[in-house]
């Protein structure tokens, strides 16, 4: 009985950064780790419920895990100020504001499942 070589382009363990599930593009959280604007109440509710959330004094938005901040929108991932991705990214200053940030991305419209 022959076996069946593993395919090299399907990966079997998904790279992390504290929890955080890498994308396949680059040093960046996926899609699924991020806001989902499209998303219904409910999804959203939890999404939020689970995150130490944080905003920067350009209203941006984002979540801790670890020691590793991600721009809770774009998946852009930082470590002691510095993006991961990006050599011309800063993190800047950031507080601890759940309603404020909570309130910032409830307000970003998506889709028609609102």
């Amino acid at each position: 009985m022959k076996t069946r070589e593993p395919d090299p382009r399907r990966r079997t363990k998904k790279r992390k950064i504290d929890d955080i599930v890498l994308s396949d593009e680059g040093d960046c959280a996926t899609s699924s780790e991020c806001w989902m604007a499209s998303a219904k109440k409910p999804a959203k509710l939890a999404w939020l419920e689970w995150r130490q959330l944080y905003t920067s004094d350009q209203n941006r938005v984002f979540f801790k895990r670890g020691i590793t901040y991600v721009d809770a929108i774009t998946g852009t991932m930082y470590r002691d100020g510095r993006c991961l991705s990006s050599s011309k990214l800063k993190l800047g200053d950031i507080k601890r504001n759940q309603k404020g940030a909570a309130a910032i991305l409830m307000a970003i419209k998506g889709d028609k499942n609102e």
